[in-house]
């Protein structure tokens, strides 16, 4: 079963993680922060999507989405969404 996504309810701005992490400082950027905001406005959007809908909407590679996805699970800004 394909998992699918959720935007939580984040007090803290995607914009101030990202700066906070200062992953262009340290050379370490796995994806442009337009991007990271990007695939958190279509999740938002959707209400619920899947890696698929991610890609369409954003334009990204299956291997730049699940990144990205990853990324914003990790700090909560989404989170997988079940109907159980």
């Amino acid at each position: 079963q394909e998992s699918r996504f959720t935007a939580t309810k984040r007090d803290l701005a995607l914009e101030t993680v990202l700066k906070a992490r200062n992953y262009e400082g340290l050379k370490r950027v796995f994806a442009a922060p337009v991007q990271i905001a990007a695939v958190l406005e279509v999740v938002r959007a959707l209400g619920t999507c899947d890696l698929a809908a991610i890609e369409a909407a954003c334009g990204l590679t299956s291997q730049q989405a699940a990144r990205i996805v990853i990324w914003l699970l990790k700090y909560g800004f989404i989170a997988r969404y079940s109907l159980k």
